[in-house]
């Protein structure tokens, strides 16, 4: 999670191995992450950055 107005990170919200591509789903609720040493797809809720 970061704070773009502070640039800074608040916290870290643990993917794949390899975590490498974001992607935000067309209605912004969820934010795919490509982990390109597993060949997954983690996938969050946008919000709440959560599983």
């Amino acid at each position: 999670m970061l704070d773009g107005a502070a640039t800074k990170v608040q916290r870290e919200v643990p993917t794949g191995m390899g975590a490498h591509g974001l992607y935000l789903s067309r209605n912004a609720t969820k934010l795919y992450v490509t982990n390109r040493h597993e060949g997954s797809v983690s996938v969050l809720d946008a919000y709440a950055a959560s599983p």
